[in-house]
């Protein structure tokens, strides 16, 4: 895919100057008098290429520019970049952060639609991702193959939402620009899927606010459609 314009340009074209961020939705208002933001942490993916090298420094660095919170992404078998679930939430205690949310994977091939229940892995994922401290097990992208499935997706997701609900969590997605763009089998958008068919008392919506503008959307119409949808952001 060939970026008509880069995060970078949209960024300053909106005013927006910070990047690479992750922050609570209900902190987003239209209005002057809306209060400051107070959950502004650094999404890791954002900086993959020094979490590769040397996560322990990279998180340290984190913390020493004064965030508090990030969020993570690649959780693999019981391990988050080559620590166990203890050592790698020691890391973030000792350096004084927080993991409310962390970016994992989830596809068809983490349900078993004969049994109607996530396999065993998948709640392992979940399990871990509550005893890490986050509040949100976020799947962060949708499989091309699959995005023609949505309907079979879609009883994977709310078997998911409900696991996660069990947990402790809330089972989370995170938006490119084609949920904006494609349709599923009844001609709704695959962001209607996803805000319809799953119980929006399970479920939240993490927003990628430059997604759904390359989309040519506006985000703040989403907001104001579906108010109390979106728990999470990127800017």
């Amino acid at each position: 895919m060939k970026f008509s314009f880069s995060r970078r340009d949209f960024l300053k074209n909106t005013g927006i100057t910070l990047a690479g961020t992750a922050l609570s939705a209900n902190r987003l208002s239209p209005r002057a008098s809306s209060p400051p933001v107070t959950h502004l942490g650094v999404q890791l993916y954002s900086v993959r290429d020094d979490m590769s090298k040397d996560p322990v420094g990279t998180i340290g660095a984190i913390a020493k520019m004064g965030y508090r919170e990030v969020e993570g992404y690649g959780y693999d078998n019981g391990k988050m970049f080559g620590m166990s679930i203890p050592e790698f939430t020691k890391v973030l205690r000792d350096n004084g952060l927080k993991m409310y949310s962390s970016h994992c994977g989830f596809t068809l091939k983490n349900y078993d639609a004969g049994k109607k229940d996530l396999t065993d892995a998948t709640k392992k994922a979940i399990d871990d991702a509550a005893a890490m401290g986050q509040r949100y097990f976020t799947c962060p992208w949708m499989d091309v193959d699959e995005r023609k499935m949505i309907d079979k997706l879609i009883p994977a997701y709310q078997a998911g939402a409900e696991y996660a609900h069990k947990a402790g969590l809330r089972f989370a997605y995170h938006n490119h620009n084609f949920e904006f763009e494609t349709r599923g089998p009844d001609n709704r958008l695959l962001i209607e899927w996803l805000l319809h068919e799953i119980d929006p008392k399970l479920m939240d919506m993490e927003m990628d606010i430059y997604w759904v503008s390359f989309a040519k959307n506006n985000p703040l119409d989403w907001f104001r459609l579906y108010p109390g949808r979106w728990a999470l952001c990127h800017v």
